[in-house]
């Protein structure tokens, strides 16, 4: 299985560099620059970030990926972030799951280094790591 966050911007982070790392122990991850519609394809699991998407606390969400990872379903699973602007509709029409984090708007940056290490959690729940302290 192979994890790709498709951003509009450039995310150069350190703090994202290490969890991408950390991901990288347990599956193929990258994040790219590139626009979304590139990206997808038929085989994918998309999941579009927006504030008016479905919120799931951390354990739930682990549930949701662990079901994506073992349904062999997919080839791929598609974390999609659009820019000022949000997602367009026509993207968010390929999309399995809108996902939100909050009500809230953040800048690319930030959200990069938020999402990678929620990815990393799920990741670390998943294989019952003491990362997460339930």
């Amino acid at each position: 299985m192979e994890v790709i966050v498709a951003f509009t911007v450039n995310i150069n982070s350190p703090m994202v560099d290490d969890y991408a790392s950390r991901i990288n122990k347990r599956l193929r991850f990258s994040i790219l620059k590139s626009d979304p519609e590139r990206v997808i394809r038929d085989s994918d699991f998309v999941v579009v970030l927006d504030e008016r998407g479905q919120r799931f606390n951390n354990i739930d969400f682990a549930k949701k990926f662990e079901k994506i990872l073992s349904s062999g379903g997919y080839r791929r699973i598609i974390f999609v972030v659009g820019d000022a602007y949000g997602v367009p509709e026509d993207v968010k029409k390929k999309a399995n799951l809108i996902w939100s984090f909050s009500d809230q708007v953040f800048p690319h940056k930030l959200f990069a280094v938020m999402l990678t290490e929620q990815i990393y959690r799920t990741l670390e729940i998943i294989n019952n790591s003491p990362y997460h302290h339930m």
